[in-house]
């Protein structure tokens, strides 16, 4: 996603966010106007979420502002492990999740 954004690469997962959740809200909004009936809803999302699949696999590809890539280096695990900040951060965000 960061890849285009040349600037602000910040934005980029706030983007990926607000599309997320109108996706997740996409449901809901075709089961208020197609009625009350639960197959049109689930059917709808269903052609909605394989075209959605089928787009990202074959239509869209990396951004043209690439970056390099971070080399792994298993020792900084550790180093996020002894962070207590870090830590308690992330055991609050898989705790919701």
């Amino acid at each position: 996603m960061s890849t285009w954004f040349r600037y602000r690469r910040g934005t980029a997962p706030g983007v990926m966010v607000g599309a997320l959740t109108v996706g997740s809200a996409l449901p809901h909004l075709i089961n208020g106007v197609g009625g009350s009936s639960g197959r049109i809803a689930v059917g709808a999302t269903f052609i909605a979420t394989v075209s959605g699949g089928l787009l990202a696999g074959f239509v869209f590809h990396d951004g043209p502002f690439p970056f390099p890539k971070a080399p792994f280096d298993p020792r900084q695990i550790g180093q996020l492990v002894a962070d207590r900040a870090v830590r308690l951060a992330t055991l609050g965000y898989f705790g919701h999740m």
